[in-house]
């Protein structure tokens, strides 16, 4: 994903949250909903 190789508060956030996925992928749909509703609230 682009924005996670961004520099900024936007790509850490999405950083922090794929590397989520990695370690548990039981969660992705979770955490792909999480990504896009922190997204939408910055």
């Amino acid at each position: 994903m682009y924005l996670a190789k961004q520099n900024n508060l936007k790509g850490l956030f999405v950083k922090n949250l794929l590397e989520k996925i990695e370690e548990n992928p039981n969660n992705e749909q979770e955490i792909r909903k999480a990504i896009e509703i922190g997204l939408r609230a910055f």
